[in-house]
């Protein structure tokens, strides 16, 4: 699902040695970042899923017509696992956004409560 390609509304560039939207947010939320092979930039995705040009209906006709019920069943099992932890990743993102926001705002309170006191004291 993710796409190594820079894409400039979000910090990325084309420069070498420039952070890419990627990495930016990985070091935000601080996950281990995986290597960028720069010699695979072309390489198309290995799951047909993570292609921009992703065609849902196409995908489900290919399946069920080269794909005995046996793997249809699997690939089901397996996409539905993924879509679990996916939105798990994404809920504890939420709530790890949510939690910052919440400490921002508590800091800003106490700053300006300070500035109040020191303004008054002055």
């Amino acid at each position: 699902m993710s796409d190594d390609s820079s894409d400039d509304s979000l910090g990325g560039s084309d420069d070498e040695g420039a952070p890419t939207s990627q990495n930016l947010l990985a070091s935000f939320y601080g996950i281990e970042k995986t290597p960028v092979k720069d010699d695979d930039d072309d390489a198309e995705p290995a799951e047909p899923l993570d292609r921009t040009d992703f065609e849902a209906k196409t995908y489900v006709e290919e399946l069920l017509r080269r794909q005995p019920l046996d793997r249809l069943l699997e690939r089901d099992a397996a996409l539905r696992r993924e879509t679990r932890t996916l939105g798990s990743d994404l809920q504890a993102l939420v709530y790890e956004n949510y939690s910052k926001f919440i400490a921002a705002t508590e800091t800003i309170q106490e700053m300006n409560s300070n500035v109040g006191a020191m303004e008054a004291g002055v």
